[in-house]
């Protein structure tokens, strides 16, 4: 109760002190508070505005770090395919070993950005995507 109160206190003071302020009653106590109450609502709308900015780049180098990791995924993979008509059974099973250790990976790093809430909808959708191909690339045999 006594939150709701300050708070409805917070936003029908200025609004008070700007109206005398406007119809001429001038006291420099009143225009100090009124510009201490301005800076205050000022630095709440930049501090907001930068979170959100921060979010939104922060979600997208999420994004990004799945999937570059799907790329090289499906990278290893080619080579892996490639491997089995040109290359040695250690060589393939080492690539194997490899495929199996970055797809863990890249399934716990996007899981773990979907349930944290670290993306955006649109990313999200992306992501799940990118979970969706990499257990596949790690099923399939080529």
């Amino acid at each position: 109760v006594l939150r709701k109160v300050l708070l409805v206190s917070f936003w029908l003071g200025p609004f008070y002190i700007t109206v005398r302020f406007l119809l001429g009653e001038r006291d420099v106590t009143n225009i100090i508070c009124m510009c201490i109450c301005y800076s205050i609502w000022g630095l709440d709308l930049i501090l907001s505005i930068v979170t959100k900015i921060l979010h939104i780049v922060g979600s997208y180098k999420q994004y990004k770090v799945c999937k570059d990791g799907l790329e090289y995924l499906k990278a290893v993979h080619a080579a892996r395919y490639r491997l089995y008509f040109t290359g040695t059974k250690e060589k393939v099973e080492e690539y194997s070993a490899k495929i199996e250790r970055l797809g863990t990976v890249l399934l716990n790093v996007c899981e773990g950005s979907i349930s944290n809430n670290q993306l955006s909808k649109k990313h999200t959708q992306k992501v799940k995507e990118i979970l969706n191909q990499t257990k596949k690339l790690m099923t399939t045999v080529h």
